[in-house]
């Protein structure tokens, strides 16, 4: 049952108004991927009409009720916004009607206005370190590490190897550690290398908590029970991609969401697609950062990611996340010295994702970047396997517990820094 509270005053909102032009070129700009969504979303002069899979108005947003229901759906769990698809419908909402839906819970969305002796005094930020592997046998599950024979031919036994969760572990504690000194409040889902957002690493979760996992699953109906004993007898490797590397990640979304993060980073490092399969080096760079949206058509057919289009059309959480995001892949590129990545450079940008107006800064449909409740930047900073990069990078990692502060990845953390300190003296 959904909550009401009738209120004389309105509650002040960390976002200005949203007009229903303002939703149709975010639609555009960011989330209909050639066109796929055009018959999932109607703009009129006076409304915003979500249809269903059969071409069905269901719900209809009215000028005057788009920030209200913005903010509903950045602050409600997925069975309390299909109930409000459910009632609301196409009605139009009174003033009284708009006013009372004000969920009962904290409205923690806006940080805190009271004298602040830092900078970053106030404010919510999480920081998600992408993958987990720490050892060759779960990097090559990840399939996220690099093997360069750096001279095959003099030494072709000199393999040397690198964990991309490794680096994305370290740069996310430089990270934590900078924005904390500058007054931040700082989440990670990920509390020690090599482990999941589960607490565990992969080969304990497959060996201690697989079938517990996939029975629960079953009885809360998330799963068939055909489905579920399928999944019980496949290799650690095949469960992987088959299940684990989405519940995994849908895991970090909601310990993030639960934090109710101001901004989300999420830490990446890449690869030169062209240098496939990633046993020798390569001399191209480029840095980049992506937001959320291309949405596909397939992607509406579930409920969960039909929710998050909803929200992300109202909101205007796509525009903050490509100010920030811009902010992000420009530090990278002046402080790192590289150069920001263009679609007709790189195969999946073009493939794959929409341009954004932000060089640099593209929608991709990512699963954290559709799943997290925040303005976000998925940051790829530079590509691991470049010449003169990974020399760097096997430097900066060579010790286990200590990270110079001089180091590449130490820069990084420095742009991410510098990114959110200028995104937040804005706000």
């Amino acid at each position: 049952m959904l909550r009401f509270l009738f209120l004389i005053l309105v509650i002040p909102r960390l976002y200005s108004g949203q007009t229903i032009q303002d939703c149709k070129k975010r639609f555009h700009t960011y989330l209909n991927f050639r066109e796929q969504l055009s018959n999932r979303v109607e703009f009129t002069s006076d409304a915003i009409f979500f249809l269903n899979r059969k071409g069905q108005k269901e719900l209809a947003v009215y000028q005057h009720e788009i920030n209200m229901i913005a903010e509903f759906f950045e602050n409600t769990t997925p069975a309390e916004q299909m109930e409000f698809i459910r009632k609301k419908g196409l009605t139009k909402y009174s003033k009284r009607q708009r006013d009372s839906l004000w969920i009962l819970m904290d409205d923690d969305k806006k940080p805190s206005k009271r004298k602040r002796q830092k900078p970053l005094q106030g404010y919510r930020i999480a920081i998600d370190a992408g993958h987990f592997a720490a050892n060759i046998q779960e990097a090559r599950l990840e399939q996220k590490f690099l093997a360069i024979v750096k001279d095959s031919l003099r030494s072709p036994g000199d393999t040397s190897f690198l964990f991309e969760a490794e680096l994305n572990f370290i740069t996310a504690q430089l990270i934590q550690k900078k924005l904390e000194e500058a007054g931040a409040t700082v989440f990670n889902p990920r509390k020690s290398k090599g482990l999941t957002a589960l607490g565990c690493s992969y080969a304990d979760w497959f060996r201690l908590y697989r079938e517990r996992t996939l029975d629960s699953l079953q009885r809360c109906k998330e799963l068939s029970e055909e489905r579920a004993q399928q999944l019980k007898l496949l290799s650690p490797y095949k469960l992987f991609w088959a299940f684990f590397r989405d519940f995994e990640l849908a895991h970090r979304a909601r310990l993030i969401n639960q934090q109710k993060p101001h901004l989300t980073l999420i830490v990446h490092y890449n690869v030169d697609e062209q240098n496939a399969p990633w046993i020798r080096l390569s001399s191209r760079n480029a840095t980049m950062c992506f937001i959320g949206g291309a949405f596909t058509a397939d992607n509406l057919s579930k409920t969960e990611s039909y929710l998050h289009f909803i929200r992300m059309v109202l909101s205007n959480q796509l525009n903050e996340s490509e100010k920030l995001s811009a902010l992000t892949v420009t530090a990278f590129s002046n402080r790192l010295q590289i150069n920001k990545a263009h679609t007709e450079d790189i195969d999946y940008l073009n493939d794959n994702c929409l341009k954004t107006n932000s060089e640099g800064v593209f929608s991709r449909n990512l699963m954290l970047c559709r799943l997290i409740n925040s303005p976000l930047v998925y940051g790829e900073a530079l590509f691991q396997d470049n010449v003169m990069e990974f020399d760097r990078l096997l430097q900066a990692v060579s010790s286990t517990d200590k990270t110079p502060l001089t180091s590449r990845l130490a820069s990084v953390a420095e742009c991410y820094t510098e990114a959110v300190i200028n995104y937040c003296k804005n706000k």
